[in-house]
C-alpha cells in the first residue's frame, strides 16, 4: 500500500496505464502531436519484507497448485532420510510389501474432518495427509480418535510410527491388512524427543584440521540441552581396511541446522542419527 494512500499498488498501475493511454489518445487528435505524458509519474512498488518462507511456499500450492521455491518437509530431511522408511506411494501402492513390519513416515496435514458413526456411535476423524510425493487419507476410529485427534491442526507435519499386519475374521473367512498406530509426534519435536545421539562416519583422510576445528563449534559438555547428543564416531582407513569406532563420554553434540549444514561441506564425512 502506497504511503498517504488508500489505493494498492495494482489500483496505482491500473490508473497509471488508463491515463497513459488517454494522453496518447490526446495527441494523437491534437493539431501538432504535442504530448505530455512525461508529467505523469510511473508509480512505485512499496518496498515490503519478504514472506517467511512457509507462507510462501504455501501461497504457491494455493495459487499454482505446487511447490517451487521448496518443499515444507525440506527443512526435516535430515530426521526423514534417518528415521523413515516409507511413505506414502508404498501405503497406497505396495502395502502387502510391508506386512509384518514397523513402519515410520512423515506427512504434513492439509485436512481433517470428525464426526460420529450413526451406526455404533464410535468417534472417527479423516486426515488427508501429504509428503514430497503422494497424498493419503488416514482414518482414526475409537481410542486412537480420542488419542491422536489434537494433533492434526491443517499445516503442521506429523511423523508417525504404525505397525502392518494381516487380519482374518473368523466369523466369515474375510483376510486383509490393518494398520495399527503405535504414536504420532510433532515432526518439529522429533529431534529433541527421539534422537539420541549422532554417528558422525568419515573417512581417515577427512579428519583434518578444519573438520576438527568445524565440530569444535557444535560441541558441548551440557546434558540439559534437549539438543545435545550423544557423539560417536565412525571412522575407516580405505588402504588398511581398518575401521575404528568410538565415542565421547563428556562432550555431547549440539544438533542444529547448522550442524548439517557444516557436514554437507565435507563430501568423504556422513552421519547417522538414532
Amino acid at each position: 500500500m502506497p504511503s498517504g494512500s488508500d489505493q494498492s499498488f495494482i489500483e496505482s498501475l491500473i490508473r497509471f496505464g488508463n491515463k497513459l493511454k488517454l494522453e496518447l489518445n490526446s495527441s494523437q487528435q491534437s493539431l501538432f502531436g504535442d504530448t505530455s505524458t512525461d508529467t505523469i509519474v510511473k508509480p512505485e512498488p512499496v518496498v515490503s519484507d519478504e514472506w517467511p518462507l512457509i507462507d510462501k511456499i504455501n501461497k504457491e500450492k494455493e495459487l499454482i497448485g505446487m511447490y517451487l521455491t521448496a518443499h515444507p518437509l525440506d527443512r526435516f530431511k535430515p530426521e526423514i532420510t534417518n528415521l523413515c522408511n516409507s511413505n506414502f506411494y508404498q501405503l497406497n501402492n505396495e502395502l502387502n510389501t510391508l506386512v509384518g513390519k514397523d513402519i515410520t513416515f512423515v506427512g504434513i496435514v492439509k485436512a481433517f474432518r470428525e464426526g460420529i458413526s450413526q451406526k455404533n456411535n464410535r468417534p472417527f476423524g479423516n486426515a488427508v495427509l501429504e509428503d514430497f510425493n503422494d497424498t493419503y487419507q488416514l482414518g482414526l476410529w475409537g481410542n486412537d480418535f480420542v488419542n491422536f485427534k489434537n494433533f492434526f491442526t491443517s499445516g503442521i507435519a506429523l511423523l508417525f510410527k504404525w505397525n502392518v499386519e494381516e487380519w482374518a475374521s473368523k466369523k466369515d473367512g474375510r483376510k486383509g491388512i490393518a494398520i495399527r498406530l503405535k504414536n504420532i509426534y510433532v515432526l518439529s519435536e522429533v529431534r529433541d524427543e527421539l534422537i539420541k545421539a549422532v554417528t558422525i562416519s568419515a573417512k581417515l583422510e577427512a579428519i583434518n584440521e578444519e573438520f576438527i576445528n568445524g565440530i569444535l563449534k557444535f560441541v558441548n559438555k551440557s546434558e540439559k540441552n534437549k539438543n545435545s547428543k550423544l557423539l560417536q564416531f565412525k571412522i575407516v582407513d580405505e588402504e588398511t581396511n581398518i575401521k575404528i569406532d568410538m565415542f565421547s563420554r563428556n562432550q555431547r553434540l549440539e544438533l542444529s541446522d547448522q550442524f548439517f549444514d557444516f557436514i554437507q561441506n565435507f563430501e568423504d564425512v556422513g552421519y547417522q542419527l538414532t
